[in-house]
């Protein structure tokens, strides 16, 4: 199973995401929602970041998108699925790593719904003037922050899964990821002559 999990690195664009098919399971991180209203799934792990949108979400997704955060993030939001996380790479594939970002939750979502290949767009992960496609959160909230912590993580994260048989690929227009690069058009074509 493919699934195309969509960050919001400052090279996404509307464009990019308006090229995923109908029928296409996608997990929108946090904001990314607005850019693809019909994803499957939304992710963000921070309770300050449902607590500001979690209306908006609703107003705008499918009834059906089912919406996750992490255990802490949860109660308070109907709809809003929360799962334990941990912070050790050596667990990957046992339980859900946390990594440190939404983005890389989000990919780990990708495993624990049977993904067998996990498509990234918008995982720029690099230090520019511009920390998301739609500039900086609000006052209040983090931006980009840890950035080279989550690039250790990400590489963590495609050796665990190259051992459990789950292909990783980073098809962001612009990225200091390391893990396996292409792009979007080929890779979702590869899936479909599967």
């Amino acid at each position: 199973m493919l699934v195309v999990c969509v960050a919001s690195g400052p090279s996404l664009t509307q464009e990019q995401v308006d090229s995923i098919p109908d029928g296409t399971t996608v997990i929108c991180v946090n904001d990314n929602y607005r850019l693809y209203p019909k994803c499957q799934h939304v992710f963000a792990a921070d309770s300050k970041w449902w607590r500001r949108y979690y209306n908006d979400v609703i107003s705008t997704v499918s009834p059906s998108c089912r919406l996750h955060t992490t255990y802490k993030a949860t109660p308070r939001w109907e709809r809003v699925e929360g799962w334990h996380t941990h912070k050790t790479p050596s667990n990957i594939g046992k339980s859900i790593f946390h990594g440190g970002n939404s983005g890389l939750l989000a990919v780990e979502l990708a495993r624990v719904l049977g993904a067998t290949k996990i498509v990234l767009i918008g995982y720029d992960c690099k230090k520019t003037n511009k920390t998301h496609w739609f500039g900086d959160h609000p006052e209040g909230f983090r931006n980009a922050d840890g950035i080279d912590e989550w690039i250790v993580n990400f590489n963590h994260l495609d050796k665990a899964y190259k051992e459990l048989g789950i292909d990783l690929v980073n098809c962001s227009l612009d990225t200091a990821l390391t893990i396996r690069r292409s792009t979007l058009e080929k890779e979702l074509e590869n899936s479909m002559c599967v």
